[in-house]
């Protein structure tokens, strides 16, 4: 089955752009992904700060669960965290 993307609707309030090499690989957890897709869709321009309790609330997870997929991009090279 082939699906299509409704990009008026889902592209309103923003986007961003997920390297393919991260969605593909088979050593990142498919939660990591999620949130390495939910934080690109953030990015826009420059470093992303975003609020770690909205995040787990829009992503309807712990603080526990984030910490682990965030470790794991981490480590993975994927992201980093910058220190203010």
């Amino acid at each position: 089955m082939d699906y299509i993307l409704d990009h008026d609707k889902s592209l309103r309030e923003g986007f961003g752009v997920v390297g393919k090499s991260v969605m593909t690989d088979r050593n990142i957890s498919l939660g990591s992904k999620a949130l390495y897709a939910y934080l690109a869709s953030y990015e826009g321009c420059g470093a992303v700060i975003i609020a770690k309790v909205d995040t787990c609330n829009e992503l309807n997870i712990s603080s526990e669960t984030l910490d682990i997929w965030l470790v794991e991009l981490k480590q993975a090279g994927i992201i980093n965290f910058i220190k203010d």
